[in-house]
Parts: structure tokens; C-alpha cells; sequence
């Protein structure tokens, strides 16, 4: 066996499904592809599998050959017939019996049929094909693996509709988001749709840490640029998760006695550490947020420029600033009870964030909302601004300081990555300060959750164009083109971009749980990267639990 058969030959898998008339009374179910091997293909003859192929070369990414070998395979074009769904984890397979000296890298897609009445033409590597209802998987005869496989990317169906919530979401901070994400894993335990194959094989104590963890992998990766937070609190309790299924399966096989009864047992004693776990978390994060408004306000608070008015700048809606602005607020009024009502002014301003204006219609009236209740006499002033007028504003109004989040800090750049408006803001602070105008400082609050290395572009999402459009009030040119008729072809693309790094040379101070870390003056422009990477280095202990996929 020389070298290249032991690599891994890096493969794709591709299922496809869709909704079916149930009865004649009415309903739908869910049906998947599933396609014979013909003899004429190289491996696995007269095998049922899904749509397949190696990857090429030339091909720009797995998600390339997807499509590809649909088309290929079934004569469904992407995009027109198909829809992707999502990609999972990729899995190693072996060969087995029939081919004991290859190995795969499989990554599996899901797809949804556009059109029922799609007509599948299948070409020379496949005999037949049928649609079968996904458990039904195991009375098949399929390649290796195929039934792990299809649940790398077939959910629950709470675990599903959750990750469609997320991926719409435009209100919720990275914060929010982690913890959002714990509640619906939490509340996949009661669906029953949890175990696929729940009429094949009983649900063992590895069973459910396995689709827990799978469908922790989804929920962590379905909003890129808040990744880095809603992975670490899944990973903290899915690590605790893991030491107590190894305790729980280490008990079972010492008991001679054990029996079905035994095993639902365990299994239910995972399920009520994963609820346990899932309530800690919540109270940690909630903790980690106090600590982290108790070091913003007190740099704040110990760095103004005057005693009695302070200005401060923020872009978007942050839950995370929010917070703070929400304590510093607080601290100002207790300050203003202690000298008989002598009062500091609070000026907040707030870019407004295109295209949906978070900053306007979000973070304004919630802060607002806060104060009311918890400082209901301090007087507060809130000053909404357009994005393209940030340099305008810092020329000509004096700012103490900026504010941002970051929902991720690079840990070997020290640069954050939040919301498009973030980088001008701070960019243009770092500009006025070089006219000689009196800057403010930018100061990142985020908690160290957030402190990841990048993945693929980043977490620079991008978004539908049509939510640039409601601004324009119909008066926009279509992407579409000039029209078939016009010899001149016009194409417009409108960017919406959502996420943008800031450099850590524009940051002056970094502010997390830990502790207020300022930029180091050694040229470098670095923020405080021996405690980023301190943490990262702790993290990724904690985030190894997603290798057991």
C-alpha cells in the first residue's frame, strides 16, 4: 500500500430531500435521495449511497463538487432545483471489508428539493434510485458509513428550526446569541425527533452526548461572525457533558445487572447534566458581564475628561456596550445623590448602523427603556447619527470616548471584528487626533468568550441585498441587468457587508472580565496580546470537545 492510498481521499456526499404528500387526507414527510451504484463505477457496486465524487483539483471548494456531481448524477441544477440547507463536519471513513486498504474524508451536504415534479434522470453510475424516509436508511445496503453520514447534516427538527431563527436574526448580540443557542440545544432533549434512528437502535448515554455535539457544531457555525461566542459556551458545557458520560458509561459496565432498564436510566441522567450544565453557563455568563460593567465604567469613570459632562460613541446596538453604558450611567447618578444633585451630563451618540439601523431603533429606546427604571431621574441625552457623518462629528464635537463590541478578538492580531461602522469610527478617531483635535479613546468591551483565531473569510457575513432597498424606496437599478433586449449588459451588485476587522492599532483599550488591558506603546500597535493568548491557549483545551465528531 503505498502513500497515496493512505491519504484520505477527500470525497463529498450529498443528500437531497423533500416534503411528499403523506396521505391522501392530507400532510407532508420527508423523504431523502438515495441512489444505487452501478457495477461500472470503481468502488462499492450495487451499494446504496447518496450523491458522491471526489473532490478535483481544480475544484474552488467541497460545495463546487456538490453541485457538480448533482447535476451530474440526477440532473438537478443548483439554485433553480436544489437549495442548499447546510454542510456538516467532515468524517473519516474506512473502506472496509470491501475495500480494506482506502480511506475517505467525506463532507456531507444537505439539499432540499425545490420542485417535487423535478424530473431525476440518473446517468451511468447508479441503476435506480428511490425516496425513502430518512430512518429507513439502515434496511439499506449502503457504502460505509452512510447512516452517520446523513446525520451529520438531518437534525431534529427543534435543532433545525432553531439554526433557521438564528441565521434570520438581526436583533441579537453575539452574547445573545450563545445564549440563545443553549436554549434550543437544551430544548432538542424534549423533541422527538432527537434520535433518527430511535426504531432501529436504543438512545445510549454516548448516543445523546453525539447528537448534542453534532448539533452544537451547527448552531456554533450558523452565524460566522459570532461564532466565537455561542462555540464557547456550547463547548464549556458540552466538555463538562463529556466527563459525565465517560462517569456513566464506566458505571454501566461494572454493573452485572444492567439491562435496558439500566441504559435509560444513564440516558436520562445525561440528559439532566446537560440541563444543569446549560443553567450554569447562563449564570457564568451573566457574571462574566457583571464583571466586565464593573472594569468598562471604572476606566471610564477614572479617565473623563471633565467632571461634569460626558460624551460617548457607539455604533449599532451592542448588548455588551449596552450594558456598560448602562452602569456608567448608573454610577453617575449615585454620584450625583452623594453632592446634594450636582449631576454630570450623559451624551450618548449613536450611529444609526446601515441597513436595518440597529443603533436608532434598537439600542436607543432599550437603553432608554433600562434607565427609566433603574436611574429613572438621571437625565440622559442620546444624539442619532448618520455612519458617513462619524468624521464630521469628531471634528467638530468633543467625544471622551468610543465604544464598541467586538463579537470577535483576534488572538494573534489582537484586531476585533464588529459590525460595519466600527473600523471608520475608530479609523476616523485615529485621523482627527493626527489634524490635532482632541480624540476620543476607542475602547473594545467584550467579554473573553470572544477571543478566537479566524476561520475561513473571518465572520465577514454578508447579507441580502434587498435590505439595502427599503432605503432607496424602490429607486434603485435591478441586479438583474439593463435587460435582453439592450446590447449593452449592465450588472449591479449591492454589498451588503455586515461584520469588518478594526486593526489593533486603533484600539487604545481593550476592556473584558479580566480586567482593563491598554494598547502597548512599543510601536507594535498590539492590545494586550499576552492575556488574548492566554485565554485562546485555555479555550482551545475546552473547544477540543468538537473532535469527537
Amino acid at each position: 500500500m503505498d502513500q497515496m492510498e493512505r491519504a484520505p481521499r477527500r470525497v463529498i456526499t450529498a443528500f437531497i430531500v423533500a416534503r411528499f404528500p403523506s396521505s391522501p387526507k392530507g400532510g407532508e414527510a420527508s423523504r431523502v435521495l438515495l441512489l444505487r451504484r452501478s457495477d461500472k463505477v470503481n468502488t462499492f457496486q450495487g451499494y446504496w449511497a447518496g450523491v458522491s465524487g471526489s473532490l478535483e483539483k481544480t475544484d474552488p471548494d467541497a460545495l463546487f463538487r456538490a453541485k457538480t456531481e448533482i447535476k451530474e448524477e440526477t440532473g438537478l441544477v443548483a439554485d433553480v432545483d436544489i437549495e442548499l440547507i447546510r454542510a456538516g463536519k467532515p468524517l473519516h471513513v474506512d473502506g472496509g471489508t470491501k475495500h480494506p486498504n482506502k480511506t475517505f474524508e467525506v463532507t456531507p451536504f444537505l439539499f432540499r428539493l425545490k420542485n417535487t415534479k423535478a424530473d431525476i434522470q440518473i446517468d451511468w453510475e447508479h441503476t435506480e434510485f428511490r425516496w425513502i424516509a430518512p430512518a429507513d436508511i439502515l434496511s439499506f445496503t449502503t457504502v460505509p458509513k452512510l447512516p452517520e453520514t446523513l446525520a451529520r447534516v438531518y437534525l431534529p427538527r427543534s435543532i433545525h428550526e432553531g439554526l433557521e431563527e438564528l441565521k434570520a436574526d438581526r436583533s441579537l448580540g453575539a452574547r445573545e446569541m450563545s445564549l440563545r443557542a443553549l436554549d434550543i440545544l437544551r430544548g432538542s432533549l424534549t423533541d422527538p425527533t432527537f434520535y433518527l434512528f430511535r426504531k432501529f437502535a436504543p438512545l445510549t448515554p454516548r448516543g445523546v452526548y453525539l447528537t448534542l455535539l453534532n448539533a452544537a457544531y451547527h448552531l456554533s457555525a450558523v452565524r460566522p461572525s459570532m461564532s466565537a461566542s455561542i462555540r464557547a459556551a456550547l463547548g464549556r458545557v458540552l466538555s463538562s457533558l463529556r466527563q459525565t458520560v465517560d462517569q456513566v458509561e464506566r458505571e454501566l459496565e461494572s454493573d452485572p445487572d444492567r439491562d435496558a432498564t439500566s441504559n435509560a436510566v444513564a440516558v436520562n441522567r445525561i440528559k439532566d447534566a446537560l440541563v444543569n450544565f446549560v443553567a450554569d453557563t447562563h449564570q457564568d455568563i451573566a457574571t462574566s458581564q457583571e464583571r466586565l460593567n464593573d472594569h468598562a465604567a471604572s476606566a471610564v469613570h477614572a479617565q473623563q475628561h471633565t467632571r461634569w459632562e460626558l460624551r460617548l460613541l457607539t455604533v449599532s446596538s451592542s448588548s455588551t456596550v449596552l450594558a456598560v453604558v448602562e452602569e456608567i450611567a448608573q454610577r453617575l447618578n449615585r454620584d450625583s445623590d452623594q453632592t446634594a444633585g450636582s449631576s454630570t451630563r450623559l451624551h450618548v451618540h449613536v450611529l444609526e448602523s446601515r441597513p436595518l439601523c440597529e443603533g436608532s431603533t434598537s439600542f436607543v429606546p432599550q437603553l432608554a427603556s433600562r434607565l427609566s427604571q433603574s436611574s429613572p431621574n438621571f437625565p440622559i441625552h442620546f444624539h442619532v447619527h448618520t455612519d458617513a457623518s462619524v468624521l464630521s462629528l469628531l471634528l467638530t464635537t468633543p467625544i471622551d470616548f468610543i465604544l464598541i463590541g467586538a463579537d470577535r478578538l483576534d488572538p494573534s492580531t489582537g484586531d476585533a471584528v464588529n459590525k460595519t461602522g466600527s473600523a471608520v469610527a475608530a479609523g476616523c478617531a485615529r485621523l482627527a487626533k493626527g489634524l490635532g483635535v482632541p480624540a476620543p479613546k476607542v475602547v473594545v468591551v467584550t467579554d473573553s468568550s470572544k477571543i478566537a483565531a479566524a476561520e475561513g473569510d473571518g465572520g465577514m457575513e454578508r447579507k441580502a441585498s434587498e435590505e439595502l432597498f427599503d432605503a432607496y424606496a424602490g429607486k434603485h437599478h435591478p441586479s438583474t441587468g439593463a435587460g435582453a433586449n439592450d446590447p449593452v449588459t449592465v450588472t449591479v451588485d449591492y454589498d451588503n457587508v455586515y461584520f469588518e476587522r478594526v486593526p489593533a492599532e486603533w484600539i487604545d483599550t481593550v476592556v473584558t472580565e479580566e480586567g482593563v488591558f491598554e494598547r502597548e506603546e512599543r510601536g507594535s500597535g498590539e492590545i494586550a496580546l499576552q492575556m488574548v493568548a492566554r485565554v485562546w491557549e485555555r479555550r482551545r483545551t475546552v473547544l477540543g470537545v468538537f473532535d469527537d465528531l
